[in-house]
Order: structure tokens, then sequence, then C-alpha cells
């Protein structure tokens, strides 16, 4: 007979769980925790894994039903409050000491605890939770700590402008789902149901993110031009858009250069007979994510200087580059940039003259001004015949 309390047997029983998949899935003789993994099967792994997932899950329940209990007995205001006995000034305070955890993370715990606990009513007399799908799913596990505190948040911010049947119908849908689509799946989902429950709401919330937006430049001290901003929905569409389509594009470029994707580049490579030859390794991708990102930003700025349909006061200006004439003509020495402090090596600007709408601004020092002028003239030249990266 198991005489541990009820609310913890179901946890003994995960728990058992876990020891039965962990020692299932060991090859050898068990010794530590590092040992342990590194000797256990793929499938193994995946069930010990599986099986501690579900652990967490039952003891987050615990833990949030415990955080509401404290927090409401740390409300009285008397000699009886539970945090103030305890030296705290709140029960989220006491709870961040407990768990060594974050402050957000323990408000959440009290949150998730009251909106899925069973509520009491002045007269005594015991009530459903707040949310009661919400708290049979996470009751049984079957909704993690996180999807639960979005859908929670998103139960009580439409709660008082959508209709109560369409609110109900809402929750059941979102912990029907949060398992198979996850935290993010849930977050979109929801962005939907909101829009749906709440259409008056949509504009004042657009309007809020645009109040938001923002864009910081600076260099550091290294050199580097850095960028931070966040954009409204419908600011950053066309830039997300463009960035991603460039960097796709030239992925997929990539890809189709490499030996054996792509039926016309086997064909170009092989001459129309037999297998492609090993291609030069020139048409590889080694560029992370990222750093396409940033090369395709800067594509999108060359362009708008350089494009006749940029808006007025873009065409009016120019990337000003500073050089000695003699290094230019021997490709050595460095450059200046008008308004970027770091210099760059000449053969950069020899890049961005005859690639992009960048204007080199030659000095001779022991240079004959005419040749200096002839470079200039022949940089100017090579620029005008089109924009982008080379």
């Amino acid at each position: 007979m198991n005489d541990s309390p009820q609310a913890l047997q179901s946890l003994e029983a995960l728990h058992a769980n876990v020891t039965d998949a962990w020692s299932g899935a060991l090859l050898g003789e068990s010794r530590d925790v590092g040992d342990d993994v590194r000797v256990m099967s793929d499938d193994g792994l995946v069930r010990a894994t599986e099986a501690l997932a579900r652990l967490q899950r039952s003891v987050q329940v615990l833990q949030a039903r415990c955080a509401a209990e404290l927090a409401g007995r740390s409300r009285t205001g008397d000699e009886s409050d539970v945090a103030k006995k305890h030296g705290f000034a709140t029960a989220e305070r006491l709870i961040v000491q407990a768990t060594g955890g974050r402050y957000a993370d323990a408000a959440r715990l009290v949150s998730i605890g009251e909106a899925t606990s069973a509520r009491r009513s002045f007269a005594g007399e015991v009530l459903p939770a707040r949310h009661p799908h919400l708290a049979t799913a996470f009751e049984s596990g079957a909704v993690s700590l996180d999807a639960a505190d979005l859908i929670r948040r998103f139960l009580d911010r439409v709660a008082l402008r959508a209709d109560r049947d369409d609110l109900g119908d809402a929750e059941m849908l979102l912990v029907e789902r949060a398992p198979v689509v996850g935290v993010e799946g849930t977050q979109r989902l929801i962005r939907q149901l909101e829009a749906h429950l709440d259409p008056d709401g949509v504009k004042p919330r657009e309007d809020e993110l645009r109040s938001a937006r923002s864009l910081k430049i600076w260099q550091d001290a290294a050199g580097m031009i850095n960028l931070r901003g966040a954009f409204d929905p419908a600011s950053g569409a066309p830039i997300k858009l463009a960035i991603e389509t460039l960097v796709g594009a030239e992925l997929h470029a990539a890809r189709d250069a490499r030996p054996g994707f792509g039926a016309k580049a086997s064909s170009a490579a092989s001459g129309g007979q037999g297998d492609a030859p090993h291609l030069d390794g020139v048409v590889a991708e080694d560029r992370s994510i990222a750093q396409m990102n940033a090369d395709a930003l800067a594509d999108i700025a060359w362009l708008s200087l350089s494009s006749s349909d940029a808006p007025p006061a873009l065409r009016a200006v120019t990337v000003i580059v500073r050089v000695d004439g003699d290094d230019l003509a021997s490709g050595e020495g460095h450059a200046t940039i008008d308004g970027i402090e770091h210099p760059v090596a000449t053969d950069t600007v020899r890049e961005w003259a005859m690639s992009a709408g960048c204007f080199a601004a030659v000095h001779g020092r022991g240079l004959r001004a005419s040749a200096a002028r002839a470079i200039a003239a022949s940089l100017q030249r090579g620029s005008e015949g089109g924009a982008g990266r080379s």
C-alpha cells in the first residue's frame, strides 16, 4: 500500500518511469550522468529525455499550486502574512529565494497556479478554476508551463471584450493544439485568435508596436558598424522580405552549383556529357546566414544610393572614399570613408568603385595630377555600370 500523499503519487509514478527509461537505455554499467548518457542507445536516450520532461511538467504543476497558495497567504496584511514572517515583501520574493530563479519566473508560477486552481467564493463555496480547460490540460502535463502562461495571459487579456462562449471555444482550441504545435506555434495561433475575438483591438495593438519601433546605429572601438533595431509588422515586412529573398536566391545558387544538385548546373559543368566534374570552390557558400543577412542589407543600401528611382535626398548623396593616388595605382595602402572612423584597404575601394555607387576622391601626392584624374575617371565609369556587392 502506498502511504504517500495522493498529490505526490503521480509524481512517484513518473519518477519510477524515469528510472525504468534510464536503466533500459544503458548499454553498460551505470557510473555517473556523463558516462550514462554517453553509453545510452539512441532510442533509449530519447525515451529518457521524454520521461524527464514528463516528470518536469508534473513538478511544475506542484510548484504552481504551492506558489498560488503562498501568494494567497501572503496578502493578509497582518501577522499571519507568510512572506513577511520569513522576511520577504511578497510571496514572489520568497519563491525566488527558494528556487534560485528569476522574479519573472516566480510571478509566472503564482499566476498560473491561481488561474488553474479551484477557487472559493466569499461564502466559502468551492468554485472551478478561472480557466477550467487550461487547468485540466496543465494538471495532466499535456500543456507545458510556458504554453500555459501564454494561454493564460491571452485569455485574461481579451476576457472583458470577447464573448464568453467564443472565449471558451478559444481556450479549448489552444489547449488541444498547444501540445502539437509547441510554444511558438501557440503564440502564432493566439495572434490569430486575438484578432478574431477582439477585432477592435487590432489597430491599437498595431499602433502600440509602431510607437515602439527604433533603429540605433553606431561604430564600436573595433570599427564595426552596429545596428540594433525593432520594427512594427508594417515597417519590418519589406525589410524582412527583401533580405530573405536575396539570401534565399544566393542559397539556391550555391546549392545548384554543387555537384549533384540542379540539372542546369550539372549540364553546364559537364558540357552536357557524363557526370559533372568537381566544381571549383569559388562557387561554394561559406558564409553563415547571419553574414548573408548583413551582406543582403548592404546590397539593398548600395542599390538605394545608386538608383534613379530613389528618393531625392538619396539621389543627392554618395559614399565618399578618400584615397591617395599612388596607393590606388599600386593597390596598397588604405583609404578613409567620410563619416566612418575606421580605415579600409585600397583593394576594397577598387571593388566598391567598380561595382557600387561610391565616389573615390583621389589625392595625388607623388602621382601626377593627370594620372590621378584618369584613375578616378576610370573607376567612376566602372561604378556607373551597376550596383551591388562584387
